[in-house]
């Protein structure tokens, strides 16, 4: 053993004393964290931002540079539906958007119920080829209960010497959020159940920082909505169906960063309850998280949290060109396509989610209506994405608007029945249907919440119990998908044609065209 010259004792005393005044007193780990991308991979207009709607904002390009400022570790997630969505994501089957998040050296990502849209091989195919692993520990084969091979159910990274353990959460409702024939074979088990237990197992295995990456949702009637978290109420219809909230709340975990809601959390919302704090990134890679999490190295315990959502504006980020170069070799791949005049829009058609029937509704289930002959059409709410905007009209927006590769599906109804999907899917405050060829009048229940006195007319006259109606609707619902439950395994007859080629033909064959009026759903007083 050496030992130091007596005469420098002094020397050793300064040393000791320089190490004790700079050893650090915490250790600091960043995380960004995006969701609900859905092939958004490049910079655009924000035509929502009302100040400059040229103002031009998101993609993969800005998030690099982002991260290339970050002075900390840094640890790179996202919580599902990373591509299916636009030309470049659907297209390329999700190809594109995995290059880019290898490209950006993504850390890990969630199993999103839209992974599976274009068929549990995808999902396998885009696992492989990605550099970064795929998590979900409550995805099971029905034959044997046995985990899907292509995700993994957590994930352990040691980052600025934080030991940080991650486990992935699929929402149960992907089994009526995507095709439900194309995971009928696939159990999603409880969120919560896994999560507890699997966080657990993290911490016994030395995980300093536990993090639930879900694609669950935190409050359905903050879908699509950017709130601060001083705003944020979730009501009891939103705690009736399981979450990030519940997550938090039931498992041993320091942080639960969600998706599947497109909820813009502007900053981490601590829940009352537990205390955990859940982020949500909005949708589209308009924003992403930043998460700055401070852990006393002594203790291995989490002293500091706190995040912000923040805005991709290319006038303050810039874009990094790398990454810009790998967005415009995709980009090219489907321009020829996507890319092509169609027609024009003479004035916008508006959707949204916070109104009965509306303007793009009303459009899409006219022609799906015209184009089968039918007697009335129904479109899910949800299934609506994006406004037309006025002037020239191109797949790409079509794209936008309908991203999901649905076809048009010929259902027979009685009168009665059709008047009970109505009712089952209509609320006080939306609907989760859009419709052509009727009219729905009802009047609010006592509750408040939940409706009373629906009446359906067909054709201006109210409609005939007995009678047998021709109804024009999509896959997705006749398969029994989302609000479609009602009328799944009924006679139906799927035409095979794509209901964006339909709208794409509609648009060629009469421009311009233009926004119907609104009104099919009226709340009597």
């Amino acid at each position: 053993m050496r030992h130091w010259p007596r005469r420098y004792w002094w020397l050793s005393l300064w040393l000791w004393a320089a190490c004790a005044t700079t050893a650090p007193s915490s250790q600091t780990l960043v995380i960004y964290h995006t969701s609900d991308v859905h092939g958004h991979m490049a910079s655009r207009p924000a035509a929502w931002h009302k100040p400059n709607p040229k103002r031009i904002v998101g993609g993969y390009a800005a998030l690099a540079n982002l991260i290339a400022k970050e002075k900390h570790p840094t640890l790179l997630l996202d919580s599902g539906d990373f591509f299916q969505g636009t030309p470049e994501g659907t297209m390329t089957k999700g190809k594109a958007s995995v290059a880019l998040m290898n490209q950006l050296k993504y850390d890990a990502v969630a199993v999103g119920n839209h992974e599976y849209d274009l068929g549990e091989s995808v999902v396998r195919d885009l696992a492989a080829q990605a550099t970064f692993p795929f998590l979900a520990a409550n995805i099971q084969r029905k034959k044997d209960k046995k985990p899907v091979a292509y995700a993994q159910p957590t994930l352990t990274r040691t980052v600025g010497g934080i030991r940080v353990g991650i486990v992935g959460l699929a929402t149960h409702e992907t089994r009526l959020t995507t095709m439900p024939r194309l995971v009928e074979h696939l159990n999603f088990t409880n969120e919560v159940a896994a999560a507890h237990k699997h966080a657990a197992q993290l911490r016994r295995d030395g995980a300093q920082v536990v993090i639930a990456l879900t694609h669950c949702g935190a409050a359905a009637s903050y879908a699509r909505k950017w709130v601060h978290p001083d705003d944020f109420k979730p009501t009891e219809r939103d705690l009736a169906s399981i979450g990030d909230i519940h997550i938090a709340r039931g498992a041993d975990v320091d942080l639960v960063l969600g998706g599947h809601t497109h909820t813009g959390l502007k900053k981490l919302w601590f829940d009352p309850v537990s205390g955990v704090p859940i982020g949500q990134s909005f949708e589209n890679l308009i924003a992403a998280n930043r998460i700055e999490i401070q852990v006393d190295p002594k203790t291995g315990t989490v002293q500091r949290m706190e995040g912000n959502l923040i805005r991709l504006w290319i006038d303050q980020l810039g874009e990094a060109q790398p990454v810009l170069e790998t967005v415009d070799r995709y980009r090219k791949q489907v321009a020829d396509i996507v890319d092509r005049r169609l027609g024009v829009a003479s004035a916008a058609i508006p959707h949204g989610h916070d109104a009965y029937d509306t303007a793009m509704g009303n459009w899409m289930t006219d022609i799906m209506r015209a184009s089968l002959d039918a007697d009335v059409a129904i479109q899910n709410t949800f299934g609506i994405r994006d406004d037309l905007d006025a002037g020239d009209v191109s797949l790409r927006d079509l794209f936008r608007i309908m991203p999901f590769d649905n076809t048009l599906v010929r259902v027979e109804l009685s009168g009665a029945d059709l008047t009970d999907w109505i009712r089952q899917t209509l609320r006080v405050n939306r609907t989760f249907l859009q419709v052509s060829g009727m009219q729905v009048l009802f009047t609010a229940a006592p509750d408040g919440q939940s409706v009373q006195n629906v009446r359906v007319q067909v054709g201006g006259k109210p409609v005939d119990p007995k009678r047998m109606y021709r109804i024009a609707t999509n896959d997705y619902l006749a398969s029994g998908g989302g609000a479609g439950q009602f009328i799944k395994g009924r006679t139906q007859h799927d035409t095979g044609k794509s209901l964006r080629a339909v709208v794409a033909d509609y648009v060629q064959n009469h421009t311009p065209v233009s926004p119907p009026t609104v009104g099919r759903f009226v709340l009597e007083k």
